[in-house]
Formats: C-alpha cells, sequence, structure tokens
C-alpha cells in the first residue's frame, strides 16, 4: 500500500530522529543584532537621492529590490550594485515578497504584483472605508493570508499599530486587532509607521526602547514575542535610522534599514530563524507485498514501513534515533540494540505507478528508509485500526 507523507524537516526529524536543518523558532530574537552587509542607498554614482524617501526593501532569492517615494524601483545584485531602474508610477510604501520569490507592493491601499521587468499589476484593494489607509505589509506564515498595518488613533489616545488580516487571495477582510504593551517613544511618529512580517509570518516593528533602537518580534495575537536591540544607537530618537520608511524584513530574514549618517542601506541579522522546509515521500507499508494486510491482534512481531526514496527525499541524509506512528514515539534501537529503521532498496519500481497483486513493487536501485515498527506499537498507537 503506497501512501503520500508530507512533513516540515522538523517534523522529519521527529519521524527520523535526526535534526534537520535548524529547529523552529521559539520566539526569541537575538539579544543583539549583527550588522551583514552595507551597500549605498542612491545610484552608486554619488547621487545621494536624499530628496527621494526611500521606503522599502525585498529580497526575493535572486535580486534585492528597493523602492523611492518617487515610484522608482530598483534591482540589484546580493551585494546591493544597481542593475536597472524602473519607473512603477506608484507611491509605493511597503515592498515585499512571498516563499516563491514573487515581489507584490502596497501602493495607495492597493496590494499590486510587481513582474521581473518591474511592471506593477493591481490585485485589490485592503482598504477599508472609515479606517485608515494600509502602510506596510506581508504574508502569515502559509502565506493564506496578507497582514498589513494601519495607525489606530483616538481622541486622547496613543497612536497605536493596528494589524488587520486579509485574505491573500481575495483581498477579503478577516479581522483586526492591536499590537500590545506599547509605551513610550515606541508609539512616536516615525517608528509606527511600518511593519513587516518574517519568513515566520510573525509581525516586526522598530521602536525607541529605553533610548534604544529595538526592533520587536509579535504573534498573532498582538503579544511581544522577542526584542533585538540595534548596538552603536543610542539616543532621545531614530533619526540616525530611517525608520518609518526604510525599515523592511526581507524572506532572507534580515532587517533592511537606511543609515543617515551613511547613506547606507544597511542589513542585520536579528535571529530571526527560517521555517523548516517540507519534505513529502511516499510510504510502502509491507514492501513487496500487496494486498498490505496488517494482522493488529498479533500478539508480537513487526510490520515493515518504507519511505520510498526519490529526488525530494534522500534517507541518507538523516541520523535515526527515534521514529513515531503518529504522536506515538517508538524506540529506534529494539531489542539486542537492534537498529529498527536501516537503509536499503527495497520498493520504488511500480509501473505505470501502480501497485498491484501481480506487481507489488521491488527495488528501483534508489535508497529507501526502512523501519520495522512493534505491530502492537501500531494498534496502541490508534493510527491504523482494524477493518
Amino acid at each position: 500500500m503506497l501512501k503520500k507523507l508530507t512533513m516540515t524537516a522538523a517534523a522529519a526529524a521527529m519521524f527520523f530522529g535526526g535534526m534537520v536543518g535548524q529547529a523552529l523558532a521559539t520566539g526569541t530574537l537575538a539579544d543583539t543584532a549583527t550588522l551583514i552587509s552595507s551597500f549605498p542607498r542612491g545610484l552608486g554614482d554619488g547621487t545621494s537621492q536624499t530628496a527621494d524617501v526611500a521606503f522599502s526593501a525585498a529580497n526575493d532569492g535572486t535580486n534585492i529590490w528597493t523602492v523611492y517615494g518617487n515610484g522608482s524601483l530598483f534591482r540589484r545584485e546580493q551585494d546591493g550594485s544597481i542593475i536597472e531602474s524602473f519607473e512603477t508610477g506608484l507611491i509605493i510604501t511597503s515592498l515585499f515578497s512571498n516563499a516563491r520569490g514573487d515581489l507584490f507592493a502596497i501602493a495607495g491601499g492597493g496590494v499590486h504584483s510587481i513582474s521581473p521587468t518591474g511592471v506593477a499589476t493591481f490585485k485589490f484593494s485592503v482598504n477599508i472605508a472609515g479606517q485608515p489607509g494600509a502602510r506596510g505589509g506581508g504574508f502569515n506564515a502559509d502565506e493564506t493570508e496578507l497582514l498589513i498595518n494601519i495607525v489606530v488613533t483616538g481622541p486622547g489616545v496613543p497612536p497605536k499599530i493596528g494589524i488587520r488580516r486579509h485574505d491573500a487571495t481575495s483581498g477579503a477582510f478577516i479581522a483586526q486587532f492591536e499590537l500590545q504593551g506599547q509605551s513610550g517613544d515606541e508609539l512616536q511618529f516615525p517608528n509606527i509607521f511600518q511593519m513587516e512580517t518574517s519568513s515566520q509570518g510573525r509581525i516586526l516593528t522598530i521602536g525607541n526602547i529605553s533610548f534604544k533602537a529595538v526592533i520587536s518580534e509579535w504573534d498573532l495575537s498582538g503579544n511581544r514575542i522577542g526584542v533585538s536591540t540595534i548596538p552603536g544607537f543610542v539616543g532621545t530618537s531614530l533619526q540616525r535610522f530611517n525608520t518609518g520608511n526604510s525599515f523592511s524584513v526581507a524572506r532572507d530574514n534580515l532587517v533592511y534599514l537606511i543609515n543617515n549618517d551613511t547613506n547606507q542601506w544597511q542589513t542585520w541579522n536579528i535571529g530571526i530563524v527560517p521555517p523548516a522546509p517540507t519534505l513529502t515521500a511516499d510510504i510502502d507499508i509491507k514492501p513487496g507485498s500487496f494486498p498490505n494486510a496488517i494482522n493488529l491482534c498479533a500478539g508480537g512481531g513487526v510490520t515493515p514501513l518504507a519511505l520510498i526514496g526519490s529526488e525530494s527525499f534522500d534517507p541518507n541524509e538523516f541520523g535515526v534515533v527515534e521514529v513515531r506512528v503518529g504522536t506515538t514515539p517508538i524506540d529506534a534501537v529494539g531489542k539486542g540494540k537492534k537498529e529498527v529503521c536501516v537503509i536499503d532498496d527495497v520498493t520504488g519500481d511500480f509501473p505505470d505507478g501502480q501497485q498491484t497483486e501481480a506487481n507489488p513493487g521491488g527495488p528501483d536501485g534508489v535508497d529507501d528508509l526502512v523501519c520495522h515498527v512493534p505491530t502492537v506499537d501500531l494498534r496502541e498507537s490508534g493510527e491504523i485500526v482494524n477493518s
């Protein structure tokens, strides 16, 4: 029987027991940000472009993109050198990309897609009658929602950042909430002008806290869950950084800011951990047999489960110390210290992709991960039942 298994690398690490890549973020940023790179704010020819406010930056995985208040969009190499420029005709307040590298912008309360040649195409509006216009934007973790920020004000009440959730496909309004616990200079313009999201789909803002430039991370309930301080910038304001406009968090998880002292873009690492990649593998229960019947009433014995190796799944990349069936952990080392999981080529050769009694499958020259799971553990896990 062939089953499809899709999991994050973190989940795979639980299944296989090895740790793949980086662990999922806990919400705690690095206490102190680290400067990664700097590149000229302007055209690279001595032109400062101080007359144009730099609104936003994005990184689509291939190029860095920056946009200025006059609608000029610049495509750059990863070192910041300018490749070409475009005139969008838009006043863009936020530039961001998704995990595939598609580029988007918020301008005039509308969401626009930006082509690799700088052509802006209107998608939908995220403005709501009677409410402030959209400023910054970004996606949630699975990119089903677009998160945009507005400045919430009221008589005698300091302004706060409000977050609106919109459907990422249609733009339909879903809900709204406010970031909790902001106070003092953190609420002063321009700090509340811009909001960004990380690749984890969490909200990031920059503010002046205890006379330091501090980046805060927030969950989607509006709770502050992490902070990171940019070193060397202490004072009563953040004028050294063009925070109200240039603060951006790209899909490379670096923070982009313009340093007004040097007239440069700077990128900072604040310790955001990227989401684990997704792994997809086919499972063959009792490889080499069809139908794949399991006697759950048996008192002992094991049932072999093969995760079929492929271009997207190489079992040699995992160090197995733990196996889980559903949420039930099973020791990866059985009686006599015998390993429960081994790497072997046992299955994968299915003409036309079908498993039949005449063709139960056989070795295909690609390694598989074969785990011999105690049948009683399968039964007790509740993941497999008699039928």
